[in-house]
C-alpha cells in the first residue's frame, strides 16, 4: 500500500465529510480533530486492500476501543463506504449456514408486513438491505433453530446500539417462530374445484339412477317368478282333477 495514495484519499473522505455533515454535526458525535482523520486513514486504508490495528488507531484518535469503533461505523455510514454484508456472508462468517434459508425468510416476510406501514416516501427511504436488518434476521432464526452465535460480535456488524439491535432482533423472532409453525403444521385435505365437485354430483346421480333401475328389474324378476309357480301349481291340480274323473 503506497502511503502516498492512502493519504490523498483520507483527505478526500475528510473533505466529503465536511460537505455532508460539517463540522457541528461531527462535533455532536463527538467526532472531532484526530479522532476523524485518523479514521479517515483507517477507511482509506481498508479501501486498498490494508488494514490498521483498531487499538493503536484509538490510541491516536484519542478515544477508547469502544468510542473509535462507534466514530467508525458512523463515518461509514455517512461516507457510503458500508461493505456489501448479506445473510449468506454472515452465516459463513460465525459458522451457521443452517439457519440461512430460515433468516432469508423471516427478512423477506418482515419487510413485506413492515412496508405495509409506511407511506410512499418512508418505503423510498426504507432500506432491508443494510447490515442491522440482516445480522438481526439471522440473528433471529439461529434462536429458533437453537443453533450457537456470537451475539456481541454479530451486533458489532449490525452498527446499531444494544438496544435497537435486541428490539429489532425480538420483532424477527416472532415471525421465525410463526414460519417454523406454518412448516411444522400438518397439511389439510385438498379442497375440491368446482368442476370436481359437479363430476361427484353426476356420479352420484348415476348411482342413484342405476340403483332404481336394478330394484325395478329385480322386482320384475321376483313377480315372473311368482307367476310361474302360481301357474305350475294350477296346471298340477288340474291334472290331479283329470286323473281322479
Amino acid at each position: 500500500m503506497s502511503y502516498r495514495r492512502c493519504s490523498r484519499k483520507a483527505e478526500e473522505y475528510v473533505r466529503l465529510l465536511d460537505i455532508r455533515g460539517g463540522s457541528s454535526t461531527l462535533s455532536a458525535l463527538a467526532l472531532t480533530g484526530s479522532c476523524i482523520s485518523v479514521i479517515c486513514i483507517d477507511l482509506a486504508a481498508r479501501t486498498m486492500g490494508a488494514t490498521i490495528d483498531k487499538k493503536l488507531a484509538a490510541k491516536f484518535a484519542g478515544v477508547n476501543k469502544k468510542a473509535y469503533s462507534t466514530g467508525y461505523k458512523t463515518l461509514e455510514h455517512m461516507l457510503d463506504l458500508q461493505p456489501h454484508i448479506s445473510i449468506h456472508s454472515l452465516a459463513v462468517q460465525f459458522g451457521c449456514t443452517n439457519a440461512t434459508a430460515l433468516a432469508r425468510q423471516v427478512l423477506q416476510r418482515y419487510s413485506l408486513e413492515f412496508s405495509e406501514k409506511l407511506t410512499a416516501a418512508q418505503k423510498e427511504d426504507m432500506d432491508f438491505t443494510r447490515p442491522v436488518f440482516q445480522a438481526a434476521a439471522l440473528s433471529a432464526a439461529c434462536r429458533q433453530l437453537k443453533t450457537k452465535l456470537d451475539r456481541s460480535k454479530l451486533m458489532e456488524v449490525s452498527g446499531v446500539k444494544k438496544v435497537e439491535f435486541d428490539q429489532l432482533q425480538t420483532e424477527m423472532s416472532k415471525y421465525a417462530n410463526m414460519i417454523q409453525a406454518d412448516q411444522k403444521a400438518p397439511k389439510g385435505k385438498r379442497n375440491r374445484s368446482f368442476i370436481e365437485e359437479l363430476g361427484l354430483s353426476f356420479q352420484d346421480d348415476d348411482f342413484v339412477s342405476d340403483a332404481k333401475v336394478t330394484k325395478v328389474e329385480e322386482a320384475k324378476e321376483a313377480d315372473d317368478s311368482d307367476y310361474e309357480e302360481w301357474k305350475r301349481r294350477i296346471l298340477e291340480e288340474a291334472d290331479k282333477a283329470l286323473g281322479n274323473s
